[in-house]
């Protein structure tokens, strides 16, 4: 590996964004570009292609070694762009995520240019076999990585948001907060604290011992999380690729997981040592494992402990760099 390697990193992050640049800063130059957030690249959802287009252009223009997009679409229309410019670029699509496979024509669509990434960087095993498949790539162009971020930010740390004793369940992804909502009614003495998306919650009959937040910042939701006695991943299939975010914050925070089994997790939980998996869908399994943290605090503890050290250990944003130092060295 040449010495500062030169490299531009495509995200949709704010412009204060830095990913691992300062953990690099002795053998990467780092240059990043964001996406546009106008509202009229919202609406015409052009704001990825001028991001990538601004990225291919800075890498053209700065000579750079790699270029690392953060997000499948970026990905691809970084792998377009460079192609049509014939750049002899490496790239690298990291955070290579999708909730949702697209539809056959589009996901044959972006097979033909993922075929131009060099390498991918994914966040559960499971994901390597998916898109491998999906996307007629072969699997060893695939890393598994846990999700590596720093201990996330707590606004009011010393305040909870919500009053007394709750459990929590935050997130959009993939949820089915149908189970969730149906446990919450079967238990009318817990008290619970739900964070999601609008979307998530179309149709739903949510319980009176249920508070719903909406649309609010990461640091509130954090807040919510960090005060409660357990938090809850409610997925909504067993192979959803989902939850790592919210997961690994809670591990951080010292909050005790309870999650769908899905291959998509099982990298990080492990039943009743760093979690607790139950059934998908199941309204008992769900109510089970709830009271079971509330009345077990031994098993609470050690999973808490467990936890703890496993996302130090795996989690970080050091675990990040390291990967993408080794991968720099070997191309």
């Amino acid at each position: 590996m040449n010495a500062h390697t030169s490299v531009v990193c495509c995200s949709l992050q704010g412009k204060d964004w830095r990913w691992v640049e300062p953990l690099l800063s002795d053998v990467v130059h780092f240059n990043f570009v964001t996406c546009p957030n106008s509202l009229q690249f919202r609406i015409f959802n052009a704001s990825r292609f001028i991001g990538s287009l601004r990225a291919v252009m800075l890498a053209r223009k700065t000579g750079a070694s790699v270029l690392l997009t953060h997000e499948p679409t970026l990905a691809f229309w970084c792998a377009v762009l460079s192609t049509l410019l014939r750049m002899k670029i490496t790239l690298f699509a990291h955070a290579f995520n999708f909730t949702t496979l697209p539809g056959p024509l589009k996901r044959y669509i972006f097979s033909l240019a993922f075929r131009r990434i060099d390498r991918f960087a994914v966040f559960s095993g499971m994901e390597r076999d998916l898109y491998s498949k999906a996307f007629q790539v072969d699997r060893s162009r695939f890393d598994f990585i846990h999700w590596g971020v720093n201990p996330p930010t707590v606004n009011n740390a010393d305040t909870p948001i919500i009053a007394g004793e709750y459990v929590s369940a935050i997130g959009g992804n993939s949820r089915d907060y149908r189970t969730f909502a149906d446990a919450a009614r079967a238990l009318p003495d817990t008290k619970f604290a739900l964070v999601a998306r609008p979307e998530n919650l179309l149709n739903i009959d949510i319980p009176a011992n249920v508070e719903v937040q909406t649309n609010i910042p990461f640091g509130q939701a954090m807040n919510i999380m960090a005060f409660s006695k357990a938090t809850v991943i409610p997925l909504d299939r067993t192979d959803a690729p989902c939850g790592h975010v919210t997961l690994v914050a809670a591990m951080y925070l010292g909050v005790p997981v309870i999650a769908t089994h899905s291959v998509g997790i099982t990298d990080y939980i492990l039943n009743e040592k760093t979690g607790i998996l139950v059934e998908p869908k199941s309204v008992s399994s769900l109510g089970n494992a709830i009271l079971l943290l509330e009345t077990n605090n031994p098993l609470r503890n050690s999973i808490i402990s467990n936890s703890k050290a496993f996302v130090e250990q795996n989690c970080c944003e050091r675990s990040i760099a390291d990967h993408f130092k080794k991968w720099l060295g070997s191309f």
